[in-house]
């Protein structure tokens, strides 16, 4: 079930490649995409499909550590 309080995190890897993770307010793992993505777009398409409403807090963590906040919009 969706709990407004659940922290989303999307990660690009060294190879350039999307995940999705969810996570209670406790640090504790919820639930993670089971595949990777080309695409940052089609990452949070496929976490959507798990719940995830695109207007929470979340991460957006790249390769050099970089994490910027998620706002109302998925576009970069």
């Amino acid at each position: 079930m969706y709990n407004v309080s659940d922290v989303w995190g999307f990660k690009k890897d060294s190879s350039g490649w999307w995940r999705w993770q969810r996570q209670s307010l406790h640090h504790e793992l919820i639930d993670a995409g089971r595949q990777a993505f080309r695409e940052l777009e089609e990452c949070i398409v496929d976490a959507r499909r798990h719940g995830y409403g695109g207007s929470l807090t979340g991460s957006i963590e790249t390769p050099a550590d970089r994490v910027r906040p998620l706002r109302g919009s998925t576009r970069r």
